[in-house]
């Protein structure tokens, strides 16, 4: 692969779709639709059912609902759940959560992480530039270890923090 051809993967790979914050309504909505929005999203947003939502509910790592509507922050705490489970279990995930629901203003705070994680799809001229260089010194086999151990490497990270920095406060 070439500088060129890598820069286009990580541009096609940050274009791939996913559920923004801005594309939730401000309004009230009934599972089925909050299903229908995610699925616009990506695979792991896709997955989400009836059954998921319920659970999380249960589990208390959503505000409680009020009757069959799911409000805005709601849905938002149902995003970051989606976007967190790929990495953290459901036990760190549920720390995660009540300690943001502890915020007073809960909907604003959930929308600035879920914006602000966007921002890694800025990254991705200097990703692709990261690649090309390595690329250039080391085998494609090597290299995809290595992408594989910084992920790896990052999850744990994301882990210990979400172990250690809710018991603190």
């Amino acid at each position: 692969m070439n500088r060129e051809s890598i820069q286009r993967m990580f541009e096609e790979i940050s274009e791939r779709p996913y559920l923004k914050p801005e594309q939730i309504p401000p309004l009230s909505l009934y599972i089925d639709q909050i299903l229908t929005l995610f699925s616009t999203g990506s695979k792991e947003e896709q997955a989400l059912t009836k059954a998921m939502v319920n659970n999380y509910s249960k589990e208390k790592m959503l505000r409680p609902i009020k009757g069959k509507k799911y409000s805005r922050e709601q849905i938002l705490q149902i995003l970051l759940i989606c976007r967190l489970k790929s990495v953290l279990s459901m036990e760190q995930i549920k720390t995660v959560t009540t300690a943001l629901m502890s915020e007073e203003n809960c909907e604003d705070t959930l929308e600035e992480i879920l914006v602000g994680a966007d921002q890694q799809r800025l990254l991705t001229k200097d990703c692709a530039d990261f690649v090309s260089d390595r690329l250039n010194s080391e085998s494609e086999a090597a290299l995809i270890l290595e992408l594989c151990q910084l992920s790896d490497f990052f999850a744990q990270a994301a882990k210990e923090l979400a172990d250690h920095s809710f018991d603190k406060k």
